[in-house]
């Protein structure tokens, strides 16, 4: 599994809102499983990287 270190949420205009995650992940294959499991939420309508 992954480690969740930090959440932030920012409130949007309408009824979205932005929330940032720092997980911790071992690898590049690991953080891309995350990434689309991620993109397979409905809900989520967009994902970026930040970082290394």
């Amino acid at each position: 599994g992954a480690n969740i270190e930090n959440v932030s949420m920012e409130n949007s205009e309408g009824s979205n809102a932005t929330l940032n995650f720092t997980i911790g992940v071992t690898d590049r294959v690991h953080l891309a499983h995350i990434i689309r499991r991620i993109r397979g939420v409905n809900e989520v309508t967009r994902i970026m990287r930040r970082g290394s």
